[in-house]
């Protein structure tokens, strides 16, 4: 098997939207574990909802978030900047 290049394709828009999902499926499946409402969870992190589900949609949180958001989610802030680092591509220009 080998991958080809396919001319059309927008490979930086696809970078994107897989590490943008990536990252908010992440926070929504921890979310679903704890039995927490997008609500509550934004709540506790000290986030608007729409900006917690922003951010199950793939936005970035600003990393003075982090802990907030670990905390809500009920993992360490290690894992949470752990997977940041990972989907800072789906943020960059």
């Amino acid at each position: 098997m080998s991958i080809n290049y396919r001319p059309g394709i927008d490979y930086n828009f696809a970078r994107h939207l897989f590490w943008g999902r990536t990252f908010g499926l992440f926070i929504k499946e921890c979310r679903d574990r704890t039995g927490r409402s997008t609500e509550e969870a934004a709540r506790l992190a000290g986030m608007e909802a729409r900006n917690w589900k922003a951010m199950e949609a793939g936005m970035a949180p600003e990393p003075e978030q982090f802990h907030l958001i670990a905390d809500a989610l009920g993992v360490s802030l290690d894992v949470i900047q752990g997977l940041a680092t990972f989907c800072q591509a789906a943020w960059d220009d």
